[in-house]
């Protein structure tokens, strides 16, 4: 039952709830906008 604590945490909120989900939604935007950042270089060497 130890091993869940942490998802129960996340799963019923509070403050270090709150702190988890956010620092999850910044690391998957970060990932995102790297390999977006990443493609449009790629881009602009296709087209020159």
């Amino acid at each position: 039952m130890v091993a869940f604590a942490g998802i129960a945490l996340l799963a019923h909120g509070g403050f270090g709830g709150a702190v988890v989900e956010t620092l999850l939604v910044v690391g998957v935007a970060v990932f995102f906008l790297v390999i977006w950042l990443r493609e449009r270089r790629a881009g602009r060497k296709d087209e020159s």
